[in-house]
Formats: structure tokens, sequence, C-alpha cells
């Protein structure tokens, strides 16, 4: 099967946009992404997200799988060969030849664009412009705008399931706080960094991935697996947690134990002798999973489960998949309590009976079950895990966060471009501008600078992608190189930049609380809007 080439990696309208687009941004154009929506505006995370942080991720493995392959004349061939034919009334829509021979011919195959953005892993905020794309050499304005489609739909999932992860920790981290102070409403600003060093080295792995067989295709449960485990180390994704060690994760991150399926219980004769099957093949120190629901869960749970983990060295991890989320957990708890599997404490945790519940599971769930064990008087995360497939998948999307990708500037002069609105939030960052990262006192006002008004050295964002030397990934090049950067330093960065904001503005971006724009920018906009006003009042 032949590759699709990257000139046919767009939008129909994109593909054809040269013919008609404006002179000044053929000549050049400047684009940025943005996501416009806070974590605190989405009703999916109500349970989860306190703030409005962000973690940006995905443009690294978009350089990597799109932009580093050289386009040929044969593409080009192919390309013009398909859009001749693909129009469905009227003449052949266009396609822009010669500029993609010039490409071939005069760039050696790479697109001639200048991606920077945030390191991956980095915290950001709405309307923070954290990736900005330049077009080099005269007349390739068209092809920044090129790679909107495929670049915004990796960069924005892959960064919606680094966000939405990273606020679920901070969420379980109150919890084992909870439990350990023995208080219902005790915050993140309450836990002390010993606190959460003492958490995390078990509520990384209370959110496994589930998600390979609830994705679309394989890419997909691959780069949305990899943003999961920059936060949490459990998978059963197993592509994700491959690549992700290809890419230098460590262990224990992308890491999983024997389960039995159903399909595996039911090539067994009957339910006892899968249990027994599975017991013996263990090699990770008597810790399995045994899916419990296959006939008859509470029976599986009282007649079998509970007296192998009474005579077991390792943990007996009991798998509801189906009836009450809720009372199958507690239903598990209770077994184990009542056998004495549990450690005696006041608030009690388990020893070597536990679950993992993975139906159909999202964060009010979790809640729940959270909530019933620590009114029973039980260590609430102290019995048991959570696998998460489907709604981590479902709710990964560009449209959580309203991601978007505008061009700001055109022109050999970079003129201001604006997209306006009568709703403030949907307005455009005018401009190129930079983005600092004054430590963190920029978030005590604006993040976000026009270039007349900040130096380029004071940019947060790095180099990804260079057209002519190669700059991001060349061993000469002595600036930063996010490609070769190792998986564990960015889920270093993922863990700690996000903890390093958090003092400084727990209630960043509430209703329009702290603006990132400088008021120059906002000038810009407002600027522009009485122009077209005045215009339109004129006409």
């Amino acid at each position: 099967m032949r590759k699709v080439p990257l000139p046919m990696l767009a939008d129909a309208y994109t593909i054809s946009g040269e013919a008609f687009a404006g002179e000044r941004a053929v000549e050049k154009s400047v684009y940025n992404l943005t996501n416009r929506i806070s974590p605190l505006d989405s009703d999916d995370l109500l349970n989860v997200a306190e703030d409005s942080r962000m973690v940006f991720y995905g443009l690294s493995e978009f350089v990597r799988r799109h932009l580093w392959e050289r386009i040929t004349h044969e593409d080009i061939d192919a390309a013009k060969e398909f859009m001749a034919t693909a129009h469905s009334f009227g003449g052949p829509l266009h396609f822009p030849e010669k500029t993609w021979r010039r490409v071939v011919d005069e760039c050696h195959g790479f697109l001639p664009i200048r991606i920077t953005a945030l390191p991956e892993g980095s915290t950001f905020f709405p309307y923070e412009p954290v990736v900005q794309v330049e077009s080099m050499g005269k007349g390739f304005g068209e092809i920044a705008a090129h790679i909107e489609a495929v670049m915004l739909g990796m960069v924005s999932t892959m960064s919606a399931r680094a966000t939405i992860c990273r606020h679920w920790l901070n969420r379980i981290r109150e919890e084992f706080g909870r439990n350990k102070y023995n208080e219902y409403n005790i915050g993140m600003d309450e836990l002390t960094t010993d606190d959460i060093k003492e958490f995390d080295a078990m509520a990384r792995f209370f959110i496994h991935d589930f998600g390979m067989r609830a994705s679309s295709c394989a890419e997909e449960s691959e780069l949305l697996g990899m943003a999961h485990l920059l936060v949490f180390h459990g998978t059963d994704t197993f592509n994700a947690a491959f690549a992700a060690m290809e890419r230098g994760a460590e262990r224990p991150t992308g890491t999983s134990i024997l389960a039995l399926a159903h399909r595996i219980v039911q090539g067994h004769l009957n339910e006892e002798e899968a249990y027994e099957a599975i017991f013996g093949a263990d090699t990770n120190g008597g810790i399995a999973s045994y899916v419990a629901d296959c006939y008859n869960f509470h029976r599986a749970v009282r007649n079998h489960l509970k007296a192998m983990a009474q005579r077991a060295a390792g943990t007996i991890v009991a798998r509801p998949d189906s009836g009450d989320f809720y009372e199958n957990c507690l239903f598990i708890a209770q077994q184990a309590y009542e056998a004495g599997l549990h450690d005696g404490a006041e608030r009690a945790s388990a020893t070597n009976l536990r679950f993992i519940q993975g139906d159909s599971m999202n964060p009010h769930k979790v809640d729940d079950v959270f909530g019933g064990l620590f009114d029973e008087g039980f260590n609430s995360v102290g019995w048991g895990i959570f696998g998460v497939g489907g709604w981590l998948r479902n709710t990964s999307t560009r449209d959580i966060f309203s991601s978007a990708y505008k061009l700001c500037a055109a022109g050999s002069e970079d003129e201001i471009v604006c997209k306006l609105s009568d709703t403030p939030a949907k307005m455009s960052v005018p401009g190129k501008t930079v983005l600092v990262r004054d430590g963190v006192a920029c978030f005590t006002g604006p993040s976000v600078f026009h270039t007349s008004e900040v130096s380029d050295d004071k940019d947060a964002r790095v180099l990804y992608f260079d057209p002519v030397l190669r700059r991001c990934n060349n061993p000469d090049f002595e600036g930063f190189r996010p490609l070769n950067e190792s998986f564990a330093t960015i889920s270093q960065r993922t863990i700690e930049e996000f903890d390093s904001f958090q003092k400084v503005q727990p209630s960043y971006g509430i209703k329009g609380e702290v603006d990132v724009l400088s008021p120059k920018l906002r000038q810009f906009q407002q600027d522009m809007l009485d122009q077209h006003q005045a215009e339109e009042a004129a006409v």
C-alpha cells in the first residue's frame, strides 16, 4: 500500500487554499496554537480539575512521525494525480504543485517552516500560544497552514490526556491525605512535600490504562497511552509502554501484572481451575488479576478468591467487570476484612485481597468508591485501584479545551492578524509573540507579549523543527533538542512543574482573574475590533 504523502495530509480546503489566499499571507505566515477553554470550564472534569493548569505534550511525536521524512517529486506526482479527479462538481480542485516542487528542489524535501513550542511536559494556561509556527522563505506562507489538521489533532489530544491525568493525580493525592489526617476536606495546599513524595509511590499506580481496545486504531492507543504514562505508571496498553520505553521511560512506568480474561476462564472446565492455573503460572511474586464475573461474582469472591488469598503469599486482585461498580468494590473489601486480610489499623488497608475496578469507570465513580470505603471506616486508598479506558479516550479530544491554530501575523513585516469575535474568548492572540516563564512571577500578570515588547531570548518556547539545518536534532547544535529528550525527563517535568505553579496561582484563570495577554496585545485586539466596527458602520 502506498503511504499517504505529506502534501495530502491536510483538509481539502487547506490543500487548495493557496489559490485564493491573500498575497501577504502567501508571502509569509505565522500561526500559533492555543487552548481557549480552562479545565475548570469543562463539565466532564468537575471531579478532577481544581484550577486551569494544563500540560503540553505531543509535538515531538508529530515532528518525529511526519516531518523528518523527505518529500519527493514522486509524492507530488501522486498528490497531483489524486487532486485532478477529487472534485465533486466543476473543474479540478487547485493543487499548488509549483510550491511543493520548490519544497523538494530548494528545501531538500523538508517543510520550510520553523516550529517553536514549550518543552514537552510543561505546564501552561488558557490563551497562551504554546506552539508558534513560522514559514521560512518567500512564498511559503501556506505551507505553515498545511500542518494544521494533523498537528492540532495530535498535540491537542495528547495534551488533553496528560492534563486530565495530571489533575487526577492531584485528586488521588488528596484522597491519600484525608486518610492520613482523617479529614474529609483536605486539599492539595495542606499537603507537605514529604506527603506528596510518600503518596506518589502508590498514587501513580491508581489509574491503570485499559484504553487500547477503546481506541480507533493502534496509533491512537499508542499516542494517548504515552500521554497517560507521563503521570501514571500502570498500563495494559503495551504498544504505548513499548514506545515510551524506546523514548527513555524508566521502570516502573509502563508495567502491568498477569491477568485473567473472560475467554481464559471460559476455556477451562470451571472457574476454580482457571484461578489455580494463573496462580500457578504467576512469576510476579504472587500478584495476579482474577476476573470474577464470568458466572457469579459474589460466589467467586466468597468461595474462591478469598480462600486463595488466605493461603497465598502474594496478592489476589479481584476484578469485577459487571454489576454495581460501587457495591462490588465494597463487597470485596468487606469479605477481606471479615477474613482478617487487613493490617489491623484503625482505618484498615488490605493485605493480599484487593480489587481492580475497570467497568466503565470515570472520576465520578472513582470518587463514589472512595467515599463509600471511607464512610465504612476503611482506608479508602488501601483496597484497590481502577482501570480506565473508554472515559479517558473519549474525553481526550481537541474540543475539551477548544484547541485552535490561528494565523497571527502575515507578510514580510509580520503584520498583526487577529480573528475577531463578539465573544472575547473566541478572539485569537494577535501578532508574533514571546511566551515568558520568568520563574513563576509572571503569573501575577501577563505571560504573553508582542515581540516589540520583549526580546526573543526571553521566549520559553524552544526549537522543535528547522527547515534548512534541521538544527533541533543536529548533534552539533548546542541548543535544546526536544526530540532527543528522554521520556523520564518529560515525565518528571510533568509532575514537578505542575506542582511548582500550585502555590503561586491556585485559582489561575477563574473568570479572567489573571490575563495572560499583555495590555498591548489586548489593545491590538480592541483596535482591530474598533476598526472593523467603524468600517461596518460606514457601509
